[in-house]
């Protein structure tokens, strides 16, 4: 027979506490993410863009014959 000890289950005033600590923490930090989110989205279109351009001058160097998908060469 196995015998479990279990642990004292906190008491209701400490569990209000804790549940209403995390919720405010939770809505502070949504807030917070919301709050960041305009400057946030633009960083990060820049660098999505300035890789995209890194992307197509080094596809460029690698093939200088291409234009928009397309072999100058053969035409």
């Amino acid at each position: 027979m196995l015998v479990f000890q279990v642990p004292e289950l906190p008491k209701v005033d400490e569990l209000c506490f804790t549940a209403k600590n995390y919720w405010n923490k939770g809505v502070i930090a949504s807030f917070i993410f919301l709050s960041n989110l305009p400057n946030k989205t633009a960083e990060w279109s820049k660098q999505g863009y300035e890789y995209v351009v890194r992307q197509l001058e080094a596809s460029q160097e690698k093939n200088p014959n291409t234009v928009k998908g397309q072999d100058t060469a053969k035409q």
